[in-house]
């Protein structure tokens, strides 16, 4: 590495910086802004250390320092060449927002992540309401067990047979295959039939339609758990009584649009 640049107690030896490494050492330094090459140089072929102390090091702090300042110096080798930053992040040494996103995507497990289809025809909250859904984050009584907030009533509020989750709201509740076979009749694609809010999520690329046809199902499906969401508040904290008929006007009214 070259050296005529670089400021001698900053990290230009591995990540620490040489005055956090040898504290000692640095407050007896008389010049701290020195430069490498002002400490460092060679003279016939032999690397000349070249201190500034305001008194020797004499401690016994200092002197397990300077040890192991030596050390560091040791492991180094210099070129004539002018001094350049190099990134370890990536292989050819050049720091770009490409080579971190690639290199946080290289050490995170990404295999069980759940990946939405966005839908491009529908209302953005609809589809950021899928996507929080497909990651179980909706607000569920389950959910806010899991956070520690007990909640006295966990049962799902349509049919209050079992527990409130994402899963049982829009596939197992018995108020939902209703839904689902109106949508499917309308759409001329096989029964939805559905395990976990997933399978509905991916039920377009099972249907039997292709271009358009499997965008437009897909998008309805997902207004069609919004409106069933948006019944459940409206049961939950208005007392209002939901009505699977509403549920289906308002996928048809998007559907038309």
């Amino acid at each position: 590495m070259g050296k005529k640049s670089v400021s001698s107690w900053t990290p230009w030896i591995g990540d620490v910086p040489l005055k956090d490494l040898c504290p000692s050492l640095f407050r007896l330094d008389r010049d701290k802004r020195c430069k490498v090459f002002h400490r460092l140089y060679r003279s016939s072929g032999v690397l000349v250390r070249n201190w500034d102390w305001s008194r020797q090091p004499s401690t016994g702090q200092e002197i397990v320092e300077l040890a192991r300042l030596y050390e560091k110096l040791d492991s180094v080798s210099f070129s004539g060449q002018s001094d350049c930053w190099s990134w370890t992040g990536s292989e050819d040494g050049i720091y770009s927002v490409g080579a971190v996103k690639n290199l946080f995507v290289a050490e995170k497990d990404v295999s069980n992540l759940y990946i939405l289809d966005w839908c491009k025809w529908i209302p953005t909250k609809c589809n950021i309401f899928a996507w929080r859904a497909g990651l179980d984050r909706l607000p569920t009584a389950v959910a806010f067990r899991r956070r520690g907030i007990f909640l006295e009533e966990t049962l799902c509020p349509f049919c209050s047979e079992n527990e409130e989750t994402v899963d049982h709201i829009f596939t197992a509740c018995s108020f939902t295959p209703v839904i689902w076979q109106h949508l499917s009749a309308w759409c001329r694609v096989p029964f939805l039939y559905a395990f976990s809010f997933k399978d509905l999520m991916e039920f377009q690329h099972y249907s039997g339609l292709s271009g358009k046809g499997k965008e437009i199902l897909h998008g309805l499906i997902i207004i069609g758990c919004w409106s069933l969401w948006r019944r459940r508040n409206d049961l939950k904290f208005n007392n209002k009584v939901a009505r699977m008929e509403d549920v289906i006007a308002e996928v048809k009214s998007f559907g038309f649009l």
